[in-house]
């Protein structure tokens, strides 16, 4: 199986919440299980592709570290991650789409802040 995945899209979430390093735990663990899968780097997201989703106002603010992010803080290192955790997803269901085959992204689904539009798929 694809595994759209990459070592940019774990970051320290500086939050008690672990869904962004959970990436990594998963293609371990599923490779110390004896999984077969062909891991391919995953295409990162553009901001105006992000605006599809959520507020213009609130994907720059998140990405140059001005506001907030889904941990509520400022890191960078989450910053830096989301286009690749968001390119993973988006590249495993083109993948899918376009082949009839399977295709994955360990990423987990973001609960986001009341206000902001957002659309979430879980794979």
């Amino acid at each position: 199986m694809k595994v759209f995945y990459t070592l940019k899209m774990v970051a320290d979430s500086e939050s008690f919440l672990p869904s962004s390093s959970k990436p990594i735990l998963v293609v371990e663990s599923w490779l110390a299980h004896g999984f077969t899968i062909d891991t391919v780097e995953p295409s990162p997201v553009t901001a105006e592709q992000l605006y599809r989703a959520h507020k213009p106002d609130y994907v720059d603010g998140v990405l140059t570290y001005r506001i907030p992010n889904g941990f509520y803080n400022r890191s960078k290192a989450v910053a830096n991650s989301l286009i690749y955790t968001n390119g993973a997803m988006l590249d495993a269901v083109k993948d899918a789409i376009l082949t009839g085959g399977f295709a994955c992204a360990p990423v987990s689904v973001f609960i986001m802040p009341v206000g902001i539009k957002a659309v979430g798929l879980h794979i």
